[in-house]
């Protein structure tokens, strides 16, 4: 037997006896699609080519593409979920499950050349970049140190309710009404209204309205 055949034997062996390890690869191309998902139909994989190391223990980019990796998710149920897709140039953890090089999903990214935004452990940060619309329905709840938001625009859809303190470092407009103890002592048009409209008793007399109004 040539020793060709016989190295091609030992590769198949390997390859078929022994579990595949996890590697490290880089983000090519990220998919997104809505429906019902199974793990041959996942709602977000990604195709990531892998990283080799060299003889002297660095990092290269190998021609290998691994097509369509399932993105795990740090918690999913029914109609709801908490994804964070790597980005394009990402380097993400890439295991195999039972071992097995059928079965690759991406369960971890690195950050590696990526910006990470100050903070601390018990802080919550989400930072939306200026071109992205990111939709967040049923925030977890938790006990954080500090909660950050950043975007360009924030529309937030229902009743809001803040247990503290507010304070606003800018404009705050109303299409609606503005009411402050519980709404018990009238809003903002009402003491407009009543501006504008007052009189003074000054003897017998009563004085006319102000000719200066307030937003009328």
């Amino acid at each position: 037997m040539q020793v060709k055949q016989i190295k091609q034997i030992i590769e198949n062996y390997i390859k078929d006896s022994i579990p595949a390890v996890p590697v490290l690869g880089k983000v090519v191309k990220v998919y997104e699609t809505d429906g019902k998902a199974n793990f041959n139909n996942c709602i977000y994989s990604a195709d990531v080519q892998v990283l080799m190391l060299d003889e002297g223990g660095n990092f290269i980019d190998s021609e290998v593409i691994i097509p369509d990796v399932p993105i795990l998710s740090i918690g999913i149920g029914n109609n709801r979920g908490i994804f964070f897709l790597p980005a394009v140039g990402s380097i993400v953890k890439v295991s195999f499950l039972y071992g097995s090089w059928a079965y690759p999903v991406i369960d971890g990214v690195l950050p590696y050349f990526s910006s990470i935004p100050e903070h601390k452990k018990d802080d919550l940060n989400v930072y939306v970049p200026n071109n992205k619309n990111e939709e967040i329905k049923n925030l977890w709840k938790g006990n954080y140190g500090k909660v950050e938001l950043k975007s360009s625009q924030y529309n937030l859809t229902g009743n809001t309710i803040i247990n503290g303190n507010l304070q606003v470092n800018g404009n705050i407009i109303a299409s609606g009404q503005i009411a402050d103890l519980s709404g018990n002592k009238g809003n903002l048009s009402d003491l407009r209204n009543t501006f504008n409209t007052h009189t003074h008793k000054h003897g017998n007399d009563t004085t006319t309205p102000p000719n200066q109004t307030v937003g009328a």
